[in-house]
């Protein structure tokens, strides 16, 4: 009798140790990138690449880890081949591929932030705020980090002892510096002529253009050497509301005309900071247009770096304008 209720403990535990095998899924030989992410309108995205393939090769070279794409030299606006495990693919390389990687898991266990490495930032509201309020915070700073193209995403709200609310995010393997520039502005965009504001980011915002065919780095004189290094420019279209394209046409209906020019320019300002200016052609006198081409520019010591600088600030000011401003102002 003893025998068979061992033979019968046995059996269970063999069962669950069989079952949490199934679970975990071992992968020891696991080896490679995966892509994790497609950015919505990029390269990558019209090529038809998914999500979960594994990167292959790149212009033939094989690619088992991130030190393989950083010994890639790859010239912005070069048409690249890539393959994957599904297939292979062209795409126009902009200074960034259009998906995101990861080391392929060797298993189904979910690692906390200190073992895979992230960000974690606790922010402060600097005014108490209802349960709703809280809510449309989380809200926006979730859809915020997610156009920026971030994955692995915890956003939450927590309460000390005396009431105060927190906004806790913790993103696996993302960068601090990236992270914090996007959450600790308020991100409030406005184009203004004058002191009037033409448009601002989020509501006034239809679309922004994220493709190759209409935004990124000018091919024909993009980048240019300075005293510091280079410096390189970025473009990108917007579209915007019709009233707001009506605000456009009454302002630019009242101004002059100075060498093919309007005498006053499109002011650009992020969180009541001037960004850039914006000639206003002559044509665009009292035109009730909805598109407008958004510039903005990046330095570096190498080009290399003013070109990746360049497309990482193109892609924040993307971010805001599609997202639009905190509703309440926060502390880091």
């Amino acid at each position: 009798m003893r025998k068979i209720i061992l033979s019968g403990r046995m059996i269970v535990l063999i069962f669950f140790l069989v079952m949490s095998l199934v679970a975990i899924s071992p992968k020891p030989f696991a080896e490679g990138l995966e892509i994790t992410n497609i950015e919505e309108n990029s390269s990558a995205e019209f090529a038809g690449i998914g999500e979960g393939e594994k990167l292959i090769s790149i212009n033939n070279k094989q690619i088992l880890s991130f030190n393989d794409l950083n010994d890639l030299n790859l010239n912005y606006g070069s048409i690249i081949d890539v393959e994957t495990s599904d297939s292979n693919y062209q795409l126009i390389y902009t200074g960034e591929f259009g998906f995101e990687l990861d080391e392929q898991k060797t298993s189904n266990i979910q690692k906390g932030l200190d073992l895979v490495g992230g960000v974690r930032v606790v922010l402060k509201p600097t005014m108490d705020l209802t349960e709703e309020q809280v809510i449309d915070t989380l809200d926006l700073l979730e859809k915020r980090l997610n156009v920026f193209g971030v994955s692995d995403l915890t956003i939450r709200n927590s309460q000390d002892l005396e009431g105060t609310n927190y906004i806790i995010i913790e993103i696996a393997g993302a960068n601090k510096e990236d992270v914090l520039n996007l959450v600790s502005t308020k991100g409030v965009f406005e184009a203004k002529i004058g002191q009037d504001v033409v448009f601002t980011g989020g509501k006034d915002i239809k679309s922004v253009c994220r493709s190759v065919e209409c935004a990124g780095i000018p091919a024909q004189n993009g980048c240019y050497p300075t005293e510091e290094g280079y410096q390189c420019r970025n473009f990108f279209r917007v579209d915007i509301s019709p009233e707001s394209a009506e605000r456009h046409g009454s302002l630019t209906d009242k101004l002059s005309v100075n060498n093919g020019y309007l005498d006053k320019k499109l002011d650009l300002f992020l969180d009541g900071e001037l960004i850039s200016s914006l000639f206003i052609s002559e044509n665009l006198k009292g035109s009730r247009t909805t598109s407008f081409t958004i510039q903005g520019s990046g330095d570096g010591i190498s080009e290399e770096e003013a070109i990746s600088n360049s497309l990482e600030q193109m892609k924040e000011m993307q971010t805001l304008l599609i997202s639009g401003s905190l509703p309440y102002e926060v502390t880091v």
